[in-house]
């Protein structure tokens, strides 16, 4: 126990002195909590991540409202959409729709506001059934004016070769100036978590294309757990702005309490939903 609270002691000391968070450093961290993360430790800790969050921009709350859409007619649409002066909205397409609806509807609506809509996985089928490459795919919906894509990640923590492919794709719409969300599922275990958000910490210095990163609460947890999670997240992706409950589609903002959302701001989340 008397090694691993050094190396513990040794960790916070390089992050209090502003060194980047290794990948194995924290795998420590994850690993040691259960045992170390009562008292001093969790306090310098959790005041580290604070430290690095007052870097960060100021909290934003964020408006994207969704829009089903079932058919290619836009003109009742782009009324609706005008009525909540919004700067982005999502459009969440029926799958009766094809692919020459959807690019129509979105060259329309982006001509009057920013369009965020599909995913990795959406454009995957897609192009499965256009026969064509996903990054021929992403020229096409390019050229429609198509702002940005939520990286929704919706596997198994140990479902790699699709992981994979949610990177691989939003790699390519970086390439047509395409910009994408990334997704953190909390149901990951500690040590999928790290490897997930070493992932997304490569993938944004390689490509700076990341809105922000959202964090998916799709399963049951604690208030500790959380705000772990989060604290972690925030001195792995020390180059991502921004840190979000709410994505383009999705919104956890008025879900949490708010004693712990405000717990949650102070430790790294600088992005929420209107509340």
């Amino acid at each position: 126990m008397a090694a691993e609270k050094t190396r513990l002691e040794e960790i916070l000391f390089a992050l209090e002195n502003g060194e980047r968070l290794g990948l194995d450093e924290a795998r420590h961290l994850i690993s040691q909590s259960s045992k170390l993360f009562g008292g001093k430790d969790a306090e310098r800790f959790f005041e580290t991540a604070q430290k690095v969050t007052l870097n960060k921009p100021d909290l934003i709350e964020f408006y994207c409202p969704p829009f089903k859409i079932s058919n290619p007619e836009t003109s009742d649409l782009l009324e609706r959409i005008s009525k909540t002066h919004a700067e982005i909205i999502y459009l969440d397409f029926s799958p009766n729709l094809s692919f020459e609806d959807i690019l129509s509807v979105i060259r329309q609506v982006s001509k009057h506001v920013n369009v965020s809509a599909l995913s990795p996985t959406q454009l995957m089928s897609l192009a499965k059934k256009q026969d064509c490459r996903v990054l021929e795919l992403c020229h096409e919906i390019s050229s429609t004016g198509i702002s940005y894509v939520p990286g929704v990640i919706n596997c198994a923590e140990n479902d790699l070769s699709t992981i994979d492919e949610v990177f691989s794709v939003m790699m390519m719409l970086s390439k047509v100036s395409i910009k994408s969300s990334a997704w953190l599922p909390l149901s990951f275990s500690d040590e999928a978590k790290i490897e997930h958000l070493s992932r997304i910490r490569e993938f944004d210095d390689r490509s700076h294309a990341i809105t922000h990163v959202f964090f998916d609460l799709n399963t049951s947890y604690s208030d500790h757990d959380l705000m772990k999670t989060i604290a972690i997240g925030r001195l792995m992706l020390d180059f991502s702005d921004r840190l979000s409950f709410v994505d383009y589609q999705t919104d956890y903002s008025k879900t949490l309490p708010q004693k712990l959302r405000s717990k949650c701001i102070q430790l790294g989340i600088n992005q929420i939903g209107v509340v």
